[in-house]
């Protein structure tokens, strides 16, 4: 069940950069992880868990828009698989609009229950921030000149938006994205665009394809914070 939540300052350093002027993160640059919008209610679970792209949308929108909630427009929704009753609706309209997203597979769904990879969300984020392409973009040893998101991944690196994982000569652009992980992403991002003066929404967008995975489970009331039930049926990923 997913549930608005009042939103409160979380004490855990995720990042030493700036922070940007949304009331979800922190002094220190870190976001409250059950703020706002939300299906999970423990800092220490939350952190680990994949970050769905719903929870990217919402995510995304308190960042561009200061933490404001928007209105769902009266009138028929932009993807198939997001009605009116889905709670963050306003939130993936939101970033239809602003042409962030595109939606997956023919454009004509969004996905909202798929999990996001380190890959993928970098082309969101180059979409957020308008992020610049480096004239040469190989960057990490596991992300060829043939991977589909090389030049978005390379402008993140070029940015300081990522350093990488591991040691930092990979970026384990399939690993799933952790909320930990998207915030400090997040973090760093605005920091970028306040530092160069950049907008904080791109005019071009391409769509996005999404990595089948089922929603997290929400954090029950006493249950064990591990992932979740077993192993769901494979789903072929949709093309774009």
């Amino acid at each position: 069940m997913l549930t608005l939540t009042q939103f409160s300052i979380a004490p855990a350093t995720l990042s030493q950069e700036p922070v940007n002027d949304s009331p979800f993160f922190g002094d220190d640059g870190s976001r409250d992880l059950t703020a706002g919008l939300n299906d999970c209610d423990d800092e220490a679970t939350c952190r680990h868990r994949a970050a769905p792209r719903w929870i990217a949308a919402v995510w995304l929108v308190e960042q561009i828009d200061n933490g404001a909630v928007p209105e769902l427009a009266v009138g028929p929704r932009r993807f198939a698989d997001v009605g009116n009753d889905h709670p963050a609706a306003a939130y993936i309209e939101r970033i239809a609009e602003l042409e962030i997203t595109l939606g997956c597979g023919d454009g004509s769904i969004f996905c909202p229950n798929r999990t996001i990879t380190r890959g993928q969300i970098s082309a969101f984020l180059v979409r957020t921030f308008d992020l610049p392409v480096p004239e040469n973009p190989a960057t990490f040893e596991d992300v060829g000149e043939d991977h589909t998101f090389t030049n978005e991944i390379a402008a993140l690196a070029e940015t300081g938006i990522t350093i990488g994982c591991a040691d930092g000569s990979v970026f384990c652009p399939e690993n799933t994205l952790t909320r930990r992980q998207l915030s400090v992403m997040l973090d760093r991002g605005d920091d970028w665009a306040i530092r160069t003066g950049a907008s904080s929404v791109a005019e071009t967008t391409t769509t996005l394809p999404a990595d089948p995975a089922p929603l997290p489970p929400p954090s029950g009331g006493g249950g064990g914070g591990g992932g979740g039930g077993g192993t769901p049926p494979p789903v072929t990923p949709p093309t774009t």
